[in-house]
């Protein structure tokens, strides 16, 4: 629910009419960069904004950047939920933008970018993994 008059984000309804702020605290993470209440709601503006422009767009959401190489082999994750999010490196947040200008598969989509842990190295297809979301 959003209160405009205050400017906020709320995450359900308690019974006392109050609800809990939705903000970057509910992705589980506690090392994130606390934002806000306004903040997060003039973000949250901004995207349906965006979104009823008209104009063609994606919306890529990080909950952070490493830049730590990882002994571990993992691959770009683009999902439609908060669940489980890891910080990416910020070249594999430009390889996705760059991935979502060239692709009309990633048109009018929303997706949160995180990091999956896998077997194998993955060859990255953004293209795949932008037509496995679904559009808003």
């Amino acid at each position: 629910m959003v209160r405009h008059d205050r400017r906020q984000i709320l995450n359900g309804e308690a019974e006392s009419g109050e609800g809990v702020i939705l903000d970057e605290s509910s992705f589980g993470k506690s090392d994130i960069l606390v934002r806000s209440q306004e903040e997060t709601y003039y973000k949250y503006r901004g995207e349906e904004i965006l979104k009823k422009s008209g104009i063609s767009y994606t919306i890529v959401r990080v909950s952070g950047f490493n830049e730590d190489p990882s002994g571990e082999v993992s691959t770009i994750d683009l999902k439609k939920s908060n669940q489980q999010m890891s910080p990416v490196s910020r070249a594999e947040v430009a390889q996705v933008c760059v991935g979502a200008l060239l692709d009309p598969k990633a048109l009018n989509k929303s997706v949160y970018m995180s990091k999956k842990r896998s077997s194998a190295i993955d060859d990255e297809d953004i293209s795949k993994k932008f037509a496995a979301v679904s559009s808003d």
